[in-house]
């Protein structure tokens, strides 16, 4: 058998496993909460393990939920239950746990401000933004598979997502491809240079194909107000070289790498919008 860098990573997730949550090597700028830690997994190993049961049994339901065919990840993220998708979705959450509140620090303006989360899941990522979030803050998630949509939707009717001073946050989710123009949750287009930060979790480099992330990248730029920050996450589609040629030719400058651990293939990647492109018309 061939051995590859994702066997490589498979081997560095398991020796990162061995070190406790608390360790120097896991430190970012801000410190993850209490309340948000409690929600984590301590034993790495453990959930590690979680995860690659759930693998299997999915598995053996026929469901494929890797790839870049929109249609078909689609359906296979609405086939699994609420328990199968957070297990699933478990080593995504821990880094984004460790990841996101590193992108957001600095990056948002201090007042009112509109932050994307693209690719929100059931909004474990906008459950983090929610955390750090301010009240004048508008948020809005957005996944192509309904269920997981409508499952964030009712959390946040139910007022289910706080900030660290316990106040609640609303966030909105709206169910679309984000290589289609981006729009609000009243299907209204969102304006050039309106948003101040994006954060994307598992989604571009999973599921975008090559033409899906040059179009994706050109949707950001548009979106973004000068200046503005999009977090990025990488993957075995799209990794870190493939993403930030796409967006440096958008009109972008990469300005770091950050990981959730000591070495990972899979950073989550910062980029600063700078100066003009070719815009993807909005229609």
């Amino acid at each position: 058998m061939k051995f590859s860098r994702h066997h490589l990573q498979k081997i560095l997730n398991l020796v990162a496993a061995f070190f406790l949550f608390s360790s120097s090597i896991f430190a970012t700028p801000i410190s993850i909460p209490a309340d948000l830690m409690k929600k984590n997994c301590t034993n790495v190993l453990d959930l590690a393990g979680r995860v690659w049961r759930q693998k299997i049994e999915i598995a053996k339901k026929s469901i494929r939920f890797r790839g870049v065919d929109s249609e078909n990840v689609e359906a296979a993220y609405s086939a699994m239950t609420p328990k199968e998708f957070d297990l699933i979705n478990g080593a995504q959450v821990w880094a984004e746990r460790r990841l996101i509140p590193q992108a957001m620090n600095g990056r948002i303006p201090d007042g009112p401000a509109l932050i994307l989360d693209l690719g929100s899941g059931p909004a474990s990522s906008t459950e983090i933004i929610s955390f750090y979030s301010r009240p004048d803050w508008r948020i809005i998630g957005y996944d192509f598979a309904k269920p997981l949509v409508d499952r964030a939707n009712k959390l946040s009717a139910e007022g289910a997502f706080k900030n660290f001073k316990g106040e609640i946050i609303r966030p909105e989710f709206v169910q679309q491809s984000i290589t289609a123009p981006l729009r609000f949750s009243n299907r209204h287009i969102i304006p050039r240079n309106s948003v101040d930060f994006v954060n994307s979790s598992g989604v571009v480099g999973h599921h975008l194909d090559k033409g899906g992330l040059e179009v994706f990248a050109k949707s950001l730029w548009y979106v973004l107000k000068e200046d503005g920050y999009a977090a990025i996450d990488s993957g075995p589609v799209n990794k870190p070289e493939d993403i930030i040629m796409a967006m440096e030719s958008a009109g972008f400058r990469y300005i770091e790498s950050m990981n959730s651990y000591f070495i990972d293939f899979r950073p989550k990647l910062i980029f600063q919008k700078i100066s003009s492109a070719t815009i993807l018309p909005q229609n």
